[in-house]
Order: structure tokens, then C-alpha cells, then sequence
């Protein structure tokens, strides 16, 4: 079930390549959703189950029991002579199927532990990934005043954003992030105070465009989904696809509300 959702997802936005990068991001985060609670789901709906099967003498089952088919003989308590002296399954029958079951049991543990491994792995690696940030994050240096705190004021009151955003700057020689979702925080590399004017206002709307749509939220559950369903290559495909959409929609934003490159 979770694979159909996803492909349509994926069929979806290839079918939607003239519509906005916010459109298909939107698709593919609603899909990522619905694979998310289709265990959910599937444990509060009614199953339903549409008996299939052949009788070898009279074709699809009709319902009946057994007993009614056998005829007034059975029924009654009476035993056919040719059913008395019907041989008895061989011996190597009851070993093949007494041990079957066994078989079936030792490859669903086996399976599930590999899917608990590998879900273990992939939710630590997150774990551990978030962990360095909030670190980097509670080393940082915030930014109080001066043309970061100004223009990043400026554009949270055309984006119509009403939480206040955090500007943080590290030690770190590269990273620009934003993350958070009450609290939100734009991670500054430690060259962003040398930058020019004009990329300080390019880089605020981008990642403030980040925040005005939610996308760290979205894209932590789609990390999320995807630790767990690790062994789905269409999960990894729509979460690849959704971060590019959301640079998409997000350079979209910036570009509406009328900012363009230095």
C-alpha cells in the first residue's frame, strides 16, 4: 500500500512538470504522509477478506459445510466403506508439513529482524545528525544587531511571519542551515559577516522562504518515514525528490516577493 501511494505521488509530479515546484513539492509531502499513517490505518479499518478457493469436486466453494457435500451418510454418522480404507498419509507428507510451519516462523523473525537493524540504523544516523546540529547550534554566537538582524526583520514582516527566528553564527567554515520548527534557527557560517549586502538579503529570503513554508517539519518526517521503510527504493527516490522540489518552491518564493540575484 505504501509503495502505491508513492508511486502515484511520483507519476503525479512527472505528469505536473509545468506547475509550480510548490505544487508537486505539495504532492509528494502529502504521499510521504500517507505512507507514514498507512499502519495507522490498517490497524483502525475493518479488513476485509473475500473468500477464494476450489473445491476439487464441485469447483469455487459455495459456502456450504463440509458435511452437507458428503451426502446423508456422513451427515448421519455413517462411514463409507471406501472412506474407512482410504490409506493414510504417507510419513514423509507429516514431516514436510510439520516442519514448513517451523521454516515460515524462522524467516519472519529473521525478516523482521533485519527490518528492526536496519530501521535502528538509519533512526541513530538522524539521531546523530540532529545532534551535531543542536551542538554546532549551542556554540553559536547570536546575532543581536547590525544588517543581518535588520534585513532579516524585513523580510519575516513581508513573509507575514509572526515567531521570531534566531540567527546563530559558528566557527563552522561552511554551514548555512535553517532548522526548527517553534523556534526556528538560521545556522550562519563564520565568512557570513564579510558577505555583501545584497547576498545577506539573498541568503536571508532563502532560508526565511524555508521557513515561511514549514519545509524543516516536512523533510524530518520524510527522513523520518524513510528510516523506517529504509528497504523501499521508491521511499528514498520520493524524499531525494521532495528536498529538490522544496529548493524549488522555495526559490519561487524568493523570486515572488521580488528578489533576484546580486
Amino acid at each position: 500500500k505504501t509503495s502505491i501511494v508513492v508511486l502515484l505521488a511520483l507519476a503525479a509530479v512527472s505528469l505536473l512538470r509545468r506547475q509550480s515546484a510548490a505544487v508537486r513539492h505539495w504532492i509528494l509531502a502529502a504521499a510521504i504522509a500517507g505512507a507514514a499513517l498507512t499502519p495507522v490505518f490498517g490497524s483502525l479499518l475493518p479488513s476485509w477478506q473475500i473468500p477464494i478457493g476450489m473445491n476439487p469436486a464441485k469447483g469455487w466453494f459455495d459456502g456450504r459445510d463440509a458435511s452437507e457435500d458428503a451426502g446423508p451418510a456422513v451427515a448421519g454418522g455413517v462411514r463409507d466403506e471406501a472412506a474407512t480404507d482410504a490409506p493414510a498419509p504417507a510419513e514423509g507428507s507429516q514431516t514436510r508439513s510439520a516442519v514448513w510451519p517451523a521454516v515460515m516462523r524462522v524467516l519472519s523473525r529473521t525478516i523482521v529482524m533485519i527490518w528492526i537493524g536496519g530501521a535502528g540504523i538509519s533512526l541513530l544516523i538522524l539521531g546523530i545528525g540532529l545532534g551535531r546540529l543542536a551542538w554546532i547550534a549551542s556554540h553559536g554566537r547570536r546575532v543581536l544587531g547590525g544588517r543581518w538582524t535588520e534585513s532579516a526583520a524585513h523580510i519575516a514582516r513581508d513573509y507575514g511571519l509572526r515567531h521570531p527566528v534566531r540567527l546563530l553564527q559558528t566557527d563552522h567554515p561552511s554551514l548555512l542551515v535553517t532548522w526548527g520548527c517553534a523556534w526556528p534557527r538560521i545556522i550562519l557560517p563564520r565568512a557570513a559577516q564579510h558577505w555583501s549586502d545584497a547576498r545577506v538579503r539573498i541568503v536571508l529570503s532563502h532560508e526565511l522562504a524555508h521557513i515561511k513554508r514549514r519545509d524543516w517539519a516536512i523533510q524530518m518526517l520524510a527522513e523520518i518515514v524513510r528510516a523506517v521503510y529504509w528497504f523501499n527504493p521508491l521511499i528514498w527516490i520520493a524524499c531525494r525528490r521532495l528536498r529538490q522540489e522544496s529548493e524549488h518552491a522555495t526559490d519561487d518564493t524568493v523570486l515572488r516577493y521580488g528578489m533576484t540575484g546580486p
